[in-house]
């Protein structure tokens, strides 16, 4: 089944000096006929430093609206944009606008490589509380301790956190199948309450 996408990633880190070889674009490429629905931005990014926040976030929230699935690139700078918190917050919230509703989005962190023969060890010898923003953090390794313990559904360790954190090349392998997974996690947690879910106040 194809998923509406939105992608969330520090601009700087992920397309500026790579405009046509990005992960950005390599994951809309590979999302195969959920390419169609995504919902994100594409080439170039507006330039929207002069505006207002709220001007940014109604932008920010009118992609983010109609999507089920937010991608998120875990960069080096990643912790510095300010704007990433609250995409991932938006993304967690059930949404109502006029009489459309919006569920909660699933949400996959995808860790982007550094081109280096050891492409992911800026990650994993920075650990994740010096790379990741604290909502991502609070959401990780968060199920229930009932559902824990019931193995709820032939749990594995992709559901033992709302926001599971891969790195690039798996995630490009089966992004299809990747994308409509994190979906169905989020509308099972949706109907059964299986995580207990961290959603900051901006």
């Amino acid at each position: 089944m194809a998923r509406s996408t939105f992608i969330s990633y520090k601009y700087d880190d992920v397309v500026k000096g790579r405009e046509g070889n990005n992960l950005r674009d390599r994951i809309v490429d590979s999302l195969g006929e959920s390419a169609y629905y995504y919902k994100g931005e594409e080439g170039t990014s507006p330039d929207l430093s002069g505006d207002k926040d709220e001007t940014i976030r109604k932008y920010l929230a009118d992609k983010i609206f109609a999507t089920t699935v937010t991608i998120l690139i875990i960069s080096k700078n990643m912790k510095k944009s300010s704007w990433i918190p609250w995409e991932i917050s938006y993304s967690l919230r059930k949404t109502r606008r006029g009489d459309r509703n919006s569920s909660r989005n699933g949400i996959i962190g995808v860790i982007q490589a550094d081109g280096s023969n050891n492409p992911y060890r800026w990650y994993y010898e920075a650990g994740e509380k010096s790379i990741l923003p604290s909502i991502v953090i609070k959401n990780r390794s968060n199920i229930k301790r009932e559902f824990l313990c019931l193995s709820y559904r032939g749990l594995n360790v992709f559901d033992k956190s709302y926001i599971e954190i891969m790195k690039e090349e798996d995630f490009l392998a089966s992004a299809e199948r990747i994308v409509e997974r994190t979906a169905k996690k989020a509308e099972d947690s949706e109907k059964d309450g299986i995580y207990d879910l961290y959603i900051q106040n901006f």
